[in-house]
């Protein structure tokens, strides 16, 4: 039976409402190689939580460069921007994978990870980023996501209650970035029936907002479209009854 590890399922949630919903650049702002990572961070600027679409680092020497980069600008400054970006690093990936063979974070990038996010919490405790963050990586080492059957299997009640916890914690502060889908997974899975419910006619709501924006995007692509193609017609209209009154003149 072919398992997948719950970090990418979140991972493809945090994509799709950052692109699609909340257009959040600090969810997902396009892919970023090892060396702009290192820049945004020495640039002390906010990486998004979603460095790159799946697999940030080509491998675990590149990855480990890029923490020491991170735990420089910790030392400098103590503030909620190096323990975010510090974070984000952590929990981004460093192995190669495919779609049904996700390997996870290791015990020690998984530790540093919620560590960082919550040394971040303490210094922002209503900025919902580093709660999805935390949320994620707790998710992803206490559950397995079942293909199959679309739900998660617990591997630690302790972590997948504390996932779930952080992640209402951000729905709490921005809703339009929380994962509903996967809080509905959560809780179903920890028989939390009410709150399942809950969290899944949310989602249900978020994906027809997210479809009607995705129409409504395309409908004034179209109209723009149609609207550069009449514009061209009409100036190649003038274009020829210009040529074609020059050329009379000339004639007469």
């Amino acid at each position: 039976m072919k398992k997948i590890t719950a970090v990418l399922v979140m991972l493809l949630a945090c994509v799709s409402l950052g692109l699609a919903q909340a257009n959040d650049p600090l969810l997902f702002n396009g892919d970023l190689n090892a060396a702009q990572v290192k820049k945004y961070i020495m640039q002390s600027k906010f990486l998004p939580l979603s460095i790159n679409g799946l697999n940030s680092f080509d491998n675990k020497q590149e990855k480990a460069s890029v923490v020491d980069v991170a735990k420089e600008q910790i030392n400098r400054h103590h503030n909620y921007m190096a323990y975010y970006n510090a974070a984000v690093v952590c929990a981004a990936n460093a192995e190669p994978h495919g779609l049904d063979e996700f390997v996870p974070l290791s015990v020690r990038d998984a530790t540093n990870a919620i560590n960082y996010a919550t040394e971040a919490i303490k210094r922002s405790p209503n900025t919902p980023y580093m709660y999805l963050l935390r949320g994620q990586v707790y998710e992803q080492q206490g559950t397995e996501w079942i293909v199959p059957t679309g739900e998660f299997e617990i591997k630690s009640h302790d972590y997948a209650r504390k996932a779930l916890a952080d992640y209402e914690k951000a729905a709490e502060i921005k809703p339009s970035i929380a994962p509903y889908g996967v809080m509905a997974s959560l809780a179903k899975s920890l028989r939390m029936m009410e709150k399942a419910s809950k969290y899944e006619k949310v989602a249900q709501a978020q994906q027809r907002a997210s479809d009607k924006a995705l129409e409504e995007q395309n409908a004034r692509r179209v109209q723009a479209q149609r609207e550069r193609v009449r514009r061209g017609v009409e100036e190649h209209r003038r274009v020829i009854n210009n040529n074609f009154w020059s050329k009379w003149s000339l004639l007469k």
